[in-house]
């Protein structure tokens, strides 16, 4: 299918290059438009910085996710900080894994499963949380990435995938490497800087970015100009 002279659209840059690379058509003519974030439920209402810091993680829990990785480096780093707090969203066939992970590193008073969650219920909670955690081995986007940094959340994310062209040093920090030491660090640095994260202006970044409005309008220009 990728070698019949069809444009393609894709949520990333990183997916279009794989595609590329999949297919071997170097040729192939491809379009960018993210992914929707909707900004009217997911927007900033809290500018208020938690403290003790409580982190957020939100997904279905399944490969390409490691979500076991950061909850192992939070562990580490109550070590130092005693009072942080962990927030657990969603399902998956990884939850029993990760609550048992949690029992064995003996840090249940710090961390919390709040199950599976609707869309209202994830916005109120990255707006009382001092940053969204989010480990993967792979992501074509990342839906809920988008949606913290709607809300004015700093994200702390894998260097993978579609991931990178949207998170940055001002509204997160990149892991570059998926190891516990590595997001033990990550959590060290972002903490350093916690303060000056703007979460307005985070907010107001995103949406224009991820609004169905903006992302409907780069959809309709690219349908009424491509060329086959």
């Amino acid at each position: 299918m990728f070698h019949l002279g069809i444009p393609i659209i894709t949520v990333s840059q990183a997916l279009g290059e794989d595609i590329v690379r999949f297919s071997g058509n170097k040729d192939l003519k491809r379009y960018v438009v993210p992914n929707v974030a909707d900004a009217t439920t997911f927007n900033c209402t809290n500018t208020n910085l938690p403290d003790p810091p409580v982190f957020f993680m939100m997904s279905g829990w399944a490969y390409p996710k490691t979500p076991h990785i950061p909850i192992e480096a939070f562990s580490r780093w109550l070590t130092k900080n005693p009072d942080g707090q962990l927030l657990i969203g969603g399902y998956g066939n990884l939850l029993e894994s990760m609550k048992a992970l949690v029992v064995k590193l003996n840090i249940e008073k710090n961390v919390q499963f709040l199950g599976k969650l609707e869309a209202l219920e994830i916005a109120k909670t990255q707006n009382k949380t001092s940053a969204f955690l989010h480990c993967s081995d792979y992501e074509t986007f990342s839906v809920v990435c988008a949606e913290a940094i709607c809300c004015g959340t700093p994200v702390l994310a894998s260097n993978t995938g579609g991931i990178p062209e949207f998170i940055h040093k001002d509204n997160g920090l990149l892991v570059a490497e998926d190891s516990v030491e590595a997001w033990e660090k990550a959590l060290e640095d972002f903490m350093k800087n916690y303060a000056s994260y703007n979460r307005v202006q985070i907010a107001k970044n995103a949406a224009a970015l991820f609004d169905e409005s903006v992302i409907g309008e780069q959809y309709w220009e690219i349908l009424k100009n491509v060329e086959m």
